[in-house]
């Protein structure tokens, strides 16, 4: 074989070993289920996700804090929202946001795939409330927020049996790959826009999140040079082969 072939041999075998990585399956990569603390449950290799925090607008009889008996978040908002429309703009001009952040090692990236979580609304034993909770979803990355998914809204009429103990609503995959590659930290706020809120026994409910997507090592740049090289001549091979005449 000679040099020119080996190298072109070494180019291509770059370039299906990257697009195998970026083909891999996605997986999960931070979990909150919130049965024992506000922690990740997944602990996956080769990035960091911090606890679920929360702001100081968002209180339950006076501290905010997870539900020790039914296993998810519980929440209400010092901040009225009544006079306002249901939107992101209001919602995060009231700070009202649940968050947390996952952030990869040196030397790796992510590509997130998708992210959902369980949302509801309570009026505790106040049937004749009716109450209405709005949510929307940001990620920050290095200073920008994107606004990802659409308006998650959970609402209940007057007479409505009141679910207290979990959250009755599983949002859909929302999708982040319009995201990119990312190579810095990751915060994902859950903002909660309350249009009901005026009794105490009101309050919403989020539980188990979760982030799916892949966690890869950066690649060298004598890596990407290859895979660029390796990529330019399987297209021309393939360009070549449809070109060429058949013989029958």
């Amino acid at each position: 074989m000679t040099r020119i072939a080996a190298a072109r041999t070494v180019a291509c075998l770059a370039a299906v070993g990257l697009l195998t990585a970026a083909q891999a399956g996605a997986a999960t990569i931070a979990s909150y289920n919130f049965t024992s603390d506000e922690s990740d449950q997944v602990g996956a290799a080769n990035l960091s996700a911090s606890n679920v925090t929360w702001q100081a607008n968002l209180i339950h009889n006076s501290s905010g804090g997870r539900s020790n008996v039914n296993g998810n978040l519980f929440f209400r908002s010092v901040a009225v929202a009544d006079s306002k429309a249901a939107s992101l703009d209001n919602g995060s001009g009231l700070g009202d946001y649940v968050s947390f952040t996952v952030t990869p090692d040196a030397g790796f990236q992510f590509e997130f795939d998708t992210f959902a979580f369980n949302y509801g609304y309570d009026a505790g034993i106040r049937e004749d409330v009716a109450t209405s909770v709005s949510f929307f979803v940001q990620v920050v990355i290095d200073g920008v927020a994107t606004e990802v998914g659409s308006v998650f809204t959970d609402v209940q009429n007057v007479g409505d049996p009141r679910d207290q103990s979990a959250p009755n609503t599983t949002t859909p995959a929302i999708d982040l790959s319009g995201l990119g590659v990312i190579d810095s930290a990751a915060e994902f706020r859950i903002y909660l826009f309350d249009a009901s809120n005026k009794d105490s026994a009101t309050f919403s409910r989020l539980d188990d999140f979760v982030l799916n997507g892949q966690v890869s090592a950066i690649p060298e740049p004598a890596t990407l040079v290859l895979s660029a090289i390796g990529l330019m001549l399987i297209h021309r091979r393939r360009g070549a082969r449809r070109r060429s005449p058949r013989t029958v």
